[in-house]
This record gives C-alpha cells, structure tokens and sequence, in this order.
C-alpha cells in the first residue's frame, strides 16, 4: 500500500505546485482590498512554500500516508480561511483538495479529511474575523481580478481532469484490448498444446497442485494396441491414403479409450499406449475392468472405420494385436527442466508390451495379475507359460480373441479432411 500511494503522490505532484502557484496568484490579487495586509501575505507564502515543505517530509519520512494528507488539507483550508478567501476561490481550493484526495486514496482518503477541511477552514475565518476585527458579513467581498483568475482556474482544472480522464479511459480501452487479444492467442495456444496430450494431462498441466518432476508409485493397467501388418499397409497405400488410415484410427482409438475411463500415454507409430488408474483410479478391479472393455469394443470400431473407408472409395481393413498388463508402475513427470514427459514407467508396462508383440492378429494377451482381477473370466482361454523376450522367466498369459460382439456407438466425424480432399 505505501509503494501505491508513492506511485499517486509523484503523479499528482505536478498538480499539487500548479494548484498552490494559482491560489497564490489569486490570493495576491486580493492584496489592494481591506484585508489585513500581514495576514495576506502569510497565506501567499504557505502556498508558495507548501509543495516545497511537502516534498521534503516525504524524503524525511519515506512516504506520503492519509495522516499526513489529512493534515495538508486541514492547513489548507485554514489558509483559505484567514485570507477570507472570496466563494469562487474557495470552491477552487476545495475542489481541488477533495480530488487530490480521491486521486491519492480513493473515498477513504475523502471521508477522512472533509471534516479536518471544514474545520481548518471554521479556524482560520474565525482567526480572521478575531484579529482582523472584521465583521463576519463583510468576510467573502471579492474583486473583479480575484474572480476571473478564480474562474478560469476552475475552468482549466476541470478540463485538466476530464482530459485526464479521458486518456485513462482510453489507456484502459486499448490495454484491455491487448489483454483480449492476448487471452485469445493463449486460449489458441492451450488448444494446440492440448491436442498433443492426453485430456488428463492438460488438466494436471494447468493445475498448481502437483510440482513437475512429481513421481508417484500406482498400480496401474497398461495397455498396448498394435496394428497387425502395417508393414504391408505402408508399401500398398498411397503416402496420402496411410496418412488418412492412420489418423482417423489414432483419432478413433482416442476416443474410445475416453469413453471407456483410460488415458491415451502415447502414439508410437502405429501403435498406442492406453492406461487405466491414472490420474484417478476407482479400484484395481474397475480399471482392469475398463481395459477389456476397450478391448471387447474394438473389433466393432474397427469394422466401422473400414465401412466408412469404402464409402471413402477405399478397400480397407484393420487387423490388431493387443497386449496387456497390470502391476506397481512410476507415473509422472520423466526428463529434465528443459523438456518432460508425463509417462509411466514400470514392469508392467513392459510385459504389455512384450505380450503384444507376440500376440496373435485380432488377438490378446492378458497377464495373470489382470486375468485375476476380471470377472468375465470365461472369455479366455490360457496360454500356459510363455517365453516373452526380455522377462528371464516364463510368463503366464491368457488369450481372447477379438470378434465382433456388436459394436458400441461411435461417432466416425473422423478429422482427415485435408487429406480426402487431395485424395479427391
């Protein structure tokens, strides 16, 4: 609060010497009339000395607060005062102390220091009249000088503040403006970064809960979708055509994995890394649960995706390999300060993968530690012990095979568009 009222004590500086240099002037030109010569000229030199006297308890003090406002505005007015300065006079000086106080401290400043102005100025006409032996109805007699100079004063001051005013409210327009079109060009920014990141970790990314380079310890379900032949695909299908494949499968992939509660780690290639209990988990048994539902549900997506490409003019089908895993893994933030990647790292995400890779086309391959956590048991069959590349020991896995149980609703407002049109 001290530095503010610093930063509106040294705008409205030039304001305050220009007000006391103009009362000054008005009040000399008072100087012919029947007031008491002494107390005239006391009240010339407190204007002319007064900015200066400020300013330099300012420096001694290190600030300017309401106390001494306060006081300020009470010997202002009681100078006023004992130079029975004329009404338009007054109305000037008031004006200007009561904006000066508004511009400094708001309404708290003037509600503190209207009644030290009434009474600074009560004290110095009553000084006035007591030493002066004046007459109180003769107090306010005026000249034609002291009046003009009065009235184009209020009229130049008033201008001042509407000007002011008027270039505040256009400051104000324009850097409001500039905060629009930079909120725009953030919100941009956001969506773009958020398309390469998995919905989950955009709102942890935005979010001050968690410091970077966070790891935790979580059981998890990882799970490894794989497109069987690709190899093939790349050299039969156009640059273009493998590019609308494989997006609008990537595209449909993630939304299935939404649907059904997992979070899509990463694309590697063809392939795609979906996990279940990260960053919320509603039990082991839920997510595992989740993990073969997405699995049921693939073999009617991806006879949709391969209608919708005939209707596209393209003969195309997709065949998958499935691994997955579940187990303790590490989440969170992997890398250094210049770059990261919020991944899981664990035994469990490479045994889904291993397994994946030696599954068989529309086939996949569970562990035993999620085998044991479903409760659709009946839908596979065991693999025995299998050698998986990589583990030192055999693992025991169990298989289903894809089939087309009927295919959930989805929605094939698939995203290619630039590449069907250079198809077309």
């Amino acid at each position: 609060m001290a530095s503010e009222n610093l930063f509106l004590y040294r705008k409205a500086r030039l304001f305050r010497y220009a007000g006391y240099a103009v009362t000054a002037l008005i009040l000399a030109a008072l100087v012919c009339t029947w007031r008491p010569t002494g107390l005239l000229s006391l009240t010339v030199v407190y204007c002319c000395a007064a900015p200066w006297l400020i300013d330099w308890v300012k420096s001694r003090r290190g600030g300017w607060n309401i106390g001494y406002q306060g006081v300020e505005n009470f010997a202002t007015l009681a100078i006023t005062g004992l130079a029975a300065a004329p009404p338009l006079t007054t109305l000037l000086v008031v004006t200007a102390v009561a904006t000066g106080n508004v511009a400094q401290g708001g309404l708290r400043f003037l509600r503190v220091c209207i009644p030290l102005m009434l009474l600074g100025w009560l004290v110095g006409a009553w000084v006035f009249v007591s030493v002066g032996k004046t007459a109180p109805g003769i107090v306010f007699a005026s000249t034609t000088l002291a009046d003009g100079l009065s009235a184009l004063a209020l009229l130049v001051f008033v201008c001042c503040i509407s000007s002011l005013g008027y270039r505040q409210t256009m400051r104000m327009y324009h850097t409001r403006e500039e905060l629009r079109e930079k909120s725009e060009e953030l919100q941009r920014l956001n969506e773009r970064i958020a398309r390469y990141l998995a919905p989950q970790v955009t709102r942890r990314l935005f979010s001050r809960g968690e410091p970077l380079l966070a790891l935790k310890r979580k059981w998890v379900t990882v799970c490894f979708v794989d497109i069987a032949h690709f190899t093939r695909m790349t050299t039969e299908l156009a640059p273009e055509e493998l590019a609308m494949v494989l997006n609008d499968y990537l595209k449909e992939m993630s939304r299935l994995a939404a649907r059904v509660g997992g979070m899509v780690d990463k694309f590697i290639g063809d392939a795609v890394m979906i996990i279940f209990g990260d960053p919320v988990s509603e039990g082991r048994h839920q997510e595992a649960e989740r993990a073969i539902q997405l699995v049921l549900d693939l073999p009617g997506c991806l006879a949709e995706l391969s209608r919708f490409w005939a209707d596209q003019g393209l003969d195309q089908t997709l065949s998958v390999r499935v691994g997955l895993a579940s187990g303790y893994c590490s989440v969170g933030d992997f890398g250094n300060e210049d770059r990261l990647d919020y991944t899981v790292v664990g035994k469990a995400v490479n045994l889904a993968s291993r397994l994946q890779a030696q599954a068989g086309v529309n086939e996949a391959l569970v562990d035993r530690a999620s085998f044991g956590l479903l409760a659709r048991k009946e839908l596979f069959r065991s693999t025995g012990a299998l050698e998986v590349r990589g583990i030192q020991h055999p693992v025991e896995a169990y298989c289903m095979k894809l089939e087309h149980r009927g295919c959930p609703v989805v929605d094939l407002d698939l995203g290619s568009d630039k590449v069907r049109a250079s198809l077309q």
